[in-house]
């Protein structure tokens, strides 16, 4: 379940860059 929601969480992040990105 950690693991699950480590990268969940890596997701937003990377989500969160791409936005800040555009």
């Amino acid at each position: 379940l950690v693991g699950i929601g480590v990268g969940f969480y890596g997701f937003l992040h990377a989500m969160a860059q791409l936005g800040k990105r555009k």
